[in-house]
């Protein structure tokens, strides 16, 4: 027998053994089963008499000018680049800041830029206190 023919004639009698099993199979009620007291066609009826045009609407405004609840955050940088190796990284570099809050980003150039810039080895130090630790 080719195989085309065997692939068909074993959908065939999977789909007949679905379909004697279908027919065996029966739902029984349980005390857990919700039943409706009362069937009603109401329901459909409401939803009948119901508008389904979109809605419109508007309203004039008070002649004074609109203004946002709370200005828009608009924050200005001072960038400042620098360009260092991570041999002078590890010797210590000097960065001036003049803001408070100033973000710092750390990524060594040039052939031993390879090397991984660990968080934990950083070590700043401000007004005299040291930050280390990562």
């Amino acid at each position: 027998m080719h195989t085309s023919i065997k692939l068909l004639a074993t959908c065939v009698l999977m789909a007949l053994a679905g379909a004697g099993a279908a027919a065996e199979f029966k739902l029984t009620s349980h005390a857990q089963d919700s039943v409706p007291t009362e069937l009603t066609q109401q329901s459909s009826k409401r939803t009948q008499s119901l508008e389904s045009e979109p809605v419109q609407f508007a309203w004039r405004l008070d002649s004074a000018a609109l203004t946002a609840v709370a200005a828009p955050y608009e924050a200005q940088s001072k960038e400042y680049w620098d360009r260092r190796s991570s041999d002078e990284l590890a010797a210590g570099v000097a960065i001036p800041t003049t803001s408070a809050g100033a973000i710092v980003r750390l990524s060594p150039m040039g052939d031993a830029s390879t090397k991984a810039l660990e968080a934990r080895s950083v070590i700043l130090r401000k007004n005299g206190k040291t930050y280390a630790n990562g």
